[in-house]
């Protein structure tokens, strides 16, 4: 059977169980399986068990108790937005739920192509907002012109509003970011810049160099 239990003293060695069909068992230490310890109870715990009918058919025997402590965020309950956002600090209306540590970061040609690249990089790790968002315009030399674009950068997060009837619950939202893969994606900008960063400086030495030849070479 299944059940609650809803009080245990262990001074006292004393505690009941609800059953799913309503009715409330006594047991104590002795009737819980070894590996189970029991502790003076704070919180509902589920439990598992067994019940058998003693010769009086109205006294019952509780045996193999085990049971877990029901995590209280799987009890809170959330809506979700309708579609992923984009902000540029923490919304007032909705709770922060999880937050990752590392930003994503893209560049576009312009505003709205920077912010979707955003959004369908933080969907795709399961976030559902890209919270403290700044963006920045750059200019960026090529040979014979230059050009602008537009680098954007913010945190992959799951952001929900508290509603009884909802849909999911806290511990459920808290396993929808994939911070690993957010990590990677960060480390993987980190490393392209510095990549980016040594072929400017060998481009220069090699400029330098040519340029050093040249003269010498007259």
């Amino acid at each position: 059977m299944k059940g609650i239990i809803t009080y245990y003293s262990k001074l006292e060695d004393k505690g009941s169980i609800q059953s799913e069909d309503g009715k409330i068992y006594s047991f104590t230490s002795k009737d819980c399986e070894r590996y189970f310890t029991l502790s003076d109870i704070k919180e509902p715990v589920e439990a598992t068990f067994e019940v058998s009918k003693e010769n009086d058919a109205s006294t019952y025997q509780v045996s193999h108790v085990a049971a877990k402590r029901i995590d209280p965020e799987s009890k809170v309950f959330y809506d979700v937005p309708s579609r992923v956002g984009i902000s540029f600090s923490k919304p007032d209306d909705y709770e922060v739920i999880v937050e990752s540590e590392y930003p994503i970061t893209k560049i576009g040609r312009n505003s709205n192509l920077t912010k979707k690249a955003v959004i369908d990089e933080c969907t795709r790790i399961g976030g559902n907002a890209v919270l403290d968002y700044k963006e920045r315009k750059i200019l960026k030399n090529s040979i014979g012109f230059s050009f602008y674009v537009y680098e954007g950068s913010g945190y992959p997060s799951v952001i929900a509003r508290r509603n009884d009837k909802g849909r999911y619950s806290k511990s459920d939202l808290k396993n929808l970011l994939d911070n690993v893969e957010a990590k990677k994606i960060y480390q993987g900008e980190v490393n392209s810049k510095i990549g980016f960063k040594i072929l400017k400086i060998i481009g220069a030495i090699l400029f330098v160099i040519f340029t050093i030849g040249f003269f010498l070479s007259k």
